[in-house]
């Protein structure tokens, strides 16, 4: 038995296997070379219903615990991460998606000339706002606000605390 596990691990390693992820009518899987989607153009397609810091920490907690690290990530909270996902529907339609958080906060974004990237997009963000997130914690500088942020995720829950530096004042 270990012997199959072994040249199974051998065989996803050696193939550059990637998880995809179920969603409503998608499957999700992250895309490891952005280079390749260099000319796609993105703008925002679609965010979480709430607007919150403990949404923003959901979010970033379930594209950890769904798809690992991020692309590259700051401690910037209005350019925190970003993520490359490709979805693909049940009738083979490709979406590239960017998921990022920015100055609003968690979204996904995209080419919104792609007819049907919406209801990509929105299946993905239920997917993430719908899973358990992974437990991490980051500190996050917050120019706008004049704060710092502490956010993260343990034992499946969000949390966050913002706090108001006398240096900014």
């Amino acid at each position: 038995m270990l012997a199959a596990v072994l040249l199974c691990l051998v065989i996803c390693v050696a193939y550059n296997w990637k998880p995809k992820r179920q969603g409503q009518g998608y499957t999700f899987q992250k895309v490891e070379s952005p280079e390749a989607f260099e000319n796609v153009g993105s703008s925002w397609i679609y965010g979480p219903n709430a607007i919150d810091l403990e949404t923003d920490a959901q979010f970033r907690g379930a594209l950890l615990a769904l798809f690992g690290r991020p692309l590259w990530e700051s401690d910037d909270y209005e350019a925190a991460y970003e993520y490359l996902i490709l979805a693909v529907a049940q009738d083979g339609r490709e979406y590239v998606l960017w998921v990022y958080q920015g100055p609003t906060g968690a979204a996904v974004g995209g080419n919104p000339e792609e007819e049907g990237i919406e209801e990509a997009a929105a299946s993905l963000c239920e997917l993430l706002m719908t899973s358990t997130p992974a437990d991490y914690e980051a500190e996050m500088i917050y120019k706008d606000a004049h704060s710092t942020i502490r956010y993260g995720c343990r034992d499946g829950k969000p949390y966050a605390e913002e706090t108001r530096e006398e240096l900014w004042l």
